[in-house]
């Protein structure tokens, strides 16, 4: 059994297939409600301000990464978490699939004993496509060599 992970920044959806191109059925979908909140609906305050002598104007202490990015990268710890459990004894090989930004993180922070089961990437958001649609992406990937573990 191959197990397939498409995601986006607000949902992961975990297949099964028989082989790369087969029929695929969904096993687990992983949500993150955060993703579609503005970004002042998930703090409490903004960033502090101070005065600036030297150039005379008001600068904020901003930081570095959005609160966005935050819950992004605790939505990707916590799809890898799951993964491992997901990911038993059956499962022959595991594909990621989604925005590269988003594959990018989620392959950061995989256990080492799922990414041992990595058997390719496609960073492509396919998120909102159908089942029949990433199965197709599948076929066509590993048909031109596309599909490689990175």
């Amino acid at each position: 059994m191959i197990k397939i992970l498409v995601a986006n920044r607000g949902q992961a959806d975990l297949y099964a297939t028989s082989a790369l191109g087969a029929q695929m059925m969904r096993v687990r979908t992983f949500t993150n409600e955060s993703a579609h909140w503005h970004e002042s609906e998930l703090v409490s305050d903004g960033a502090g301000r101070v005065y600036n002598r030297v150039a005379g104007i008001h600068q904020s202490y901003g930081q570095r990464h959005s609160i966005r990015d935050k819950a992004t990268e605790k939505f990707t710890r916590d799809i890898a978490g799951s993964m491992t459990g997901e990911i038993g004894g059956g499962c022959s090989g595991l594909v990621l699939i989604g925005a590269p930004r988003l594959i990018n993180r989620l392959q950061h922070v995989l256990p080492s004993s799922v990414r041992a089961k990595l058997i390719g990437v496609i960073a492509k958001d396919l998120a909102h496509q159908t089942p029949l649609e990433i199965s197709r992406c599948l076929r066509t990937a590993s048909r031109n060599g596309f599909l490689g573990a990175t």
